[in-house]
């Protein structure tokens, strides 16, 4: 290569290198991260999409509480009994016989076989918890009609009525409880009409030894209810479990509690379809004993009714045979063996009382 070539090369290097140098204070370079920013188009605005109006919630059909009814009292006076009926669940407040009294030395007055506090279910209250609205026990009904001898309540919640209707018997201690449903709801109910009667130990001497029982199959069961749910004390030396409930099945005539000289007795329609449960709600003071039925289907648009005998009163032989479903036998009569003894002495002590009516002088004779 000659010496003109070189410098020409050597004069272009050096030219190129000025201007780079020259060209890199003019735009210098970004700093990290940055973003270099280019021309382009005007973009053109574009209307975003309107949000999709959102859609309506599906809500459940419950029907709204309804407004809190005041509480409704029905008395039914009778020449035998007075009796005190409830709105707040439908059911018997208070029971008093009026032709007997209790003894002078536990207060006098009329004998009451039912006594409910105010806040609690009264007796022949109707939970029917297989509808779906809970325990209905306590729940608000109204008074739809009443008269000296009959009373009916109705409630209705979502499309479904319930009327419980009393008739009363003013020359008997027997009446009568019949129970309705009516649905009006879009669904089929299958209710199992269960009647609860509370039976409590009293003060006084008539209810020391309160007994619930049931004739089932030919067959009185019996507990004390100072015992039913608890071990006692040999039992809990052996570590024997307490039995707080017992359940019956088929061919039940009735079901109740008494004492030494009263009862209180449900008697079903069917009894060969009847069911009866024994609670021990407090063990040695209160039991719940519920008859029912097998639930029934009861689709939309139709209604049925379940009826139940009621006999609350003195275990009088007579009275008790009138009403049936050998109410008789709840008068305990002592082994099966003394059984016909017991009957013909029964009979022979009346025989007597018809000719002398005094049965302490029937009783000498």
């Amino acid at each position: 290569m000659d010496r003109n070539a070189f410098l020409a090369f050597a004069l272009s290097f050096l030219v190129l290198s000025v201007w780079m140098t020259w060209e890199a204070k003019r735009h210098p370079a970004p700093p990290p991260g940055a973003t270099i920013a280019q021309k382009s188009e005007p973009a053109i605005p574009q209307t975003a999409p309107a949000p999709a109006a959102p859609r309506a919630a599906v809500a459940p059909v419950v029907s709204a509480p309804e407004a809190a009814l005041p509480e409704q009292i029905v008395d039914i006076v009778t020449p035998l009994y007075h009796a005190v009926l409830t709105s707040h669940g439908a059911g018997v407040r208070r029971f008093e016989l009026t032709r007997y009294s209790a003894p002078r030395g536990e207060g006098g007055g009329p004998v009451n076989l039912i006594t409910r506090e105010e806040n609690g279910s009264p007796a022949f209250a109707t939970p029917l918890e297989e509808l779906g609205f809970g325990d209905l026990g306590s729940a608000e009904f109204r008074v739809v009609s009443q008269d000296p001898r009959e009373v009916l309540f109705e409630r209705t919640q979502s499309g479904v009525t319930i009327r419980k209707r009393f008739v009363f018997d003013e020359e008997s201690y027997r009446f009568r409880l019949g129970v309705e449903i009516a649905n009006g709801a879009e669904a089929d109910i299958s209710p199992g009409f269960g009647v609860v009667l509370p039976a409590q130990v009293q003060p006084g001497s008539d209810f020391r030894e309160l007994t619930i029982a049931a004739l089932v199959q030919g067959s009185v069961e019996r507990e004390l209810i100072a015992s039913f749910g608890q071990s006692g004390g040999i039992g809990a030396m052996f570590g024997r479990t307490p039995e707080p409930q017992r359940d019956f099945a088929g061919e039940i005539d009735w079901s109740g509690a008494y004492s030494h000289y009263f009862v209180t007795a449900l008697i079903p329609d069917v009894a060969r379809d009847a069911r009866v449960r024994w609670v021990a709600v407090r063990p040695g003071e209160e039991t719940l004993v519920t008859m029912s039925q097998p639930p029934v289907s009861v689709p939309t648009g139709t209604a049925i009714t379940r009826e139940y005998a009621i006999y609350a009163g003195p275990k009088d032989p007579g009275q008790l045979a009138a009403v049936g479903a050998q109410l008789d036998r709840s008068i305990d009569l002592g082994w099966s063996w003394m059984v016909p003894l017991t009957r013909a002495f029964v009979w022979l002590l009346k025989a007597c009382y018809a000719v002398v009516p005094n049965y302490g002088v029937a009783i000498i004779l």
